[in-house]
Order: C-alpha cells, then structure tokens, then sequence
C-alpha cells in the first residue's frame, strides 16, 4: 500500500467504527483488514445513504486513509445527493495540500 493513501467506497458493510449500532459480519471482515493494514476509517456515523421508508439511513460508504495523513484530514457529508441515494462526501486533506501530495483517481471495477 502506498504511504498515503485514501480509500473510499460503497462497502455495504455495517460496523460500530462507522456509524452503526451493530456489526454485522461483511463489516467485521472490512474492519478486520482495516486493522490488518494500520489504516483509519475518517467517517463521523452521519449517514451517507438515504433509504425509501421504513427502511432508515445507512452510512454504508466509507473513507479509510493511512495513518500519516488520517489526522489532517477532515471529512463531511454534502447535503444534495444530486438525484442519487448515496450523498457526496467531501474530504479535505491540509497535509496533502502542503506537501503537494496527488492521488491517482481509480474507477470502480463494475
């Protein structure tokens, strides 16, 4: 893994690290490797997902970074989903910013 790096996904696991009030077993497996790897989940529990009654808001995406640039970072959720269920996410990193670190922008693999 590259010395800064930052992940993020629709990962569709549940876990306490993130926001839930219960883990199930997809997101034991993500928390696991997280742990694995020393990286750091920089969600906040606000939700990332709006989902049609009954069914209530998840917060199934989530942002994972090493740890040398996971305290400079500062994460939020945007408020327009723009026509999706999944909202923005905005991640800013002053660290990057200063040492003019860019990170390649990699496609989900469909």
């Amino acid at each position: 893994m590259n010395q800064s790096s930052l992940i993020g996904g629709d990962f569709n696991g549940h876990h306490q690290v993130w926001g839930f009030s219960f883990s199930d077993f997809r997101g034991n497996l993500i928390h696991s490797a997280i742990l694995d790897y020393g990286l750091c989940v920089l969600n906040s529990g606000e939700t990332t997902r709006i989902n049609r009654p009954p069914y209530p808001d998840t917060m199934v995406e989530i942002s994972i970074s090493s740890p040398n640039i996971s305290l400079s970072c500062s994460w939020s959720v945007l408020p327009d989903p723009f026509g999706s269920d999944n909202l923005p996410i905005l991640i800013n990193s002053t660290s990057m910013q200063q040492t003019g670190i860019n990170l390649p922008i990699r496609s989900p693999v469909s």
